[in-house]
């Protein structure tokens, strides 16, 4: 199923959204996905449109590669979120909302992102937590 570049409030399925997704489409503003959504092994050359999507379970990036910037602001996701590989570019949180988890595997500087928009619900690794408690130490100053 095609869909016009910026055609608003279509539903579809992760399968259609995957298959859009590897035919080169990169615009899904306000697309509510039924289900959940498993970008697996995916990748994306160029910025990602995600603005106003509703996934209606959980959302994982496990494995993909995103060559530009992710823009989620105003979607929603209803599951958890996992974003543990291959975001290089830019991520555009303004009123993302995810009802889970949010899980950053070893990208720390995504990881303090999410940590500063949605505070304990972020999951890091031990090797990325270990880097985050060292910085932020060698930040503070002897008394």
């Amino acid at each position: 199923m095609l869909f016009q570049k910026h055609e608003r409030r279509c539903r579809m399925t992760p399968e259609e959204f995957t298959k859009e997704l590897e035919g080169g489409r990169r615009d899904f503003r306000g697309i509510t996905v039924w289900g959940g959504l498993d970008l697996e092994n995916i990748t994306v050359k160029g910025d990602l449109d995600l603005r106003e999507v509703t996934v209606q379970g959980d959302f994982y990036l496990v494995h993909a590669t995103l060559k530009g910037n992710l823009d989620l602001t105003n979607a929603r996701v209803k599951g958890d979120l996992d974003l543990s590989h291959g975001l290089e570019g830019t991520l555009y949180l303004e009123s993302f909302e995810v009802k889970g988890q949010i899980f950053c595997g070893n990208n720390l500087p995504l990881a303090i992102q999410c940590f500063l928009y949605f505070g304990g619900r972020v999951h890091i690794n031990t090797k990325a937590a270990r880097a985050l408690a060292q910085a932020l130490s060698s930040m503070v100053s002897p008394a």
